[in-house]
């Protein structure tokens, strides 16, 4: 019965912790009651609602800041807007930068430097979590729920996609690369096309030139070769140079030069090659 009697006690408190409302008060400011008394006395230009929230937003000489249910001041009066949002945060601009404010802790968690709005999710990205996408002076990046750039402001604008569970393609002044989800590089921003292939190669292209990278950052070919690297069974790949044909082994090395025909007329050295194994 006690334990019945202090969980309706609990209840009662949280649902009168939520009673706090905004109210105008006659001197045409806003300020806050609780059943018709003010709790916190109406001195401010705008505000928003507590809710069950621990801070509420509040505005006094244009500039928005958070006080608690108290009406200390929580977070200082330096932002010019502030909008709720669905994930109990509250999106805030500073000199006309974007960031975000806890409700629930009465903290800045993503400070203002960013170009627009933050929205977090769990669905663009497997395997980072819940973060967002940010643009900071033009430059794209991912921070998470406590603000870090796990992903640095470095990459044009909406250029981040995912490539596999564990990869990301970028670009950096138009040209793609590769990084893990870490921000760590693979493949560095220097190529006009780049994925990864059904052998798990990253196939790199700059103009017409083909090339290849391990999935691990190891460089295997240049982008010299007129066609897609592709190892077969044997191990080796056919390359072709200027219209030329050679054979490639899989450290990118050149076992048979670029000098015959076609394949046809290379068969002959390969298979000697095959012997020699």
């Amino acid at each position: 019965m006690k334990n019945i009697l202090a969980l309706c006690c609990l209840v009662v408190t949280f649902t009168s912790h939520g009673q706090l409302e905004s109210h105008k008060g006659d001197n045409g400011k806003y300020g806050f009651m609780d059943n018709e008394k003010w709790i916190i006395q109406p001195i401010y230009e705008e505000v928003t609602e507590f809710y069950d929230y621990v801070v509420a937003g509040v505005k006094q000489k244009g500039k928005w800041g958070f006080i608690d249910r108290k009406g200390n001041t929580v977070l200082p009066f330096v932002y010019s807007r502030v909008s709720y949002n669905d994930e109990s945060n509250s999106t805030v601009v500073m000199n006309g930068k974007y960031g975000m404010v806890s409700l629930l802790k009465g903290a800045e968690i993503v400070k203002c430097l960013y170009d627009k709005p933050i929205l977090f999710d769990n669905t663009t990205y497997d395997k980072m979590g819940i973060v967002a996408d940010v643009s900071r002076n033009g430059k794209a990046g991912i921070i998470n729920l406590e603000g870090k750039e796990i992903i640095p402001c470095l990459y044009d604008p909406a250029s981040i996609q995912q490539e596999d569970t564990v990869r990301l393609m970028v670009k950096i002044n138009k040209k793609r690369g590769m990084i893990d989800l870490k921000g760590k590089q693979i493949v560095p921003c220097q190529f006009d096309l780049i994925g990864i292939n059904p052998d798990n190669y990253v196939d790199t292209t700059i103009g017409k030139k083909k090339g290849l990278y391990s999935l691990e950052g190891k460089e295997i070919a240049a982008c010299v070769y007129d066609n897609y690297i592709v190892f077969e069974e044997d191990g080796f790949a056919t390359v072709q140079l200027n219209k030329k044909t050679g054979l490639m082994d899989a450290n990118g090395k050149l076992i048979l030069p670029c000098t015959y025909d076609n394949d046809d007329a290379m068969m002959t050295d390969r298979e000697k090659l095959k012997k020699q194994e």
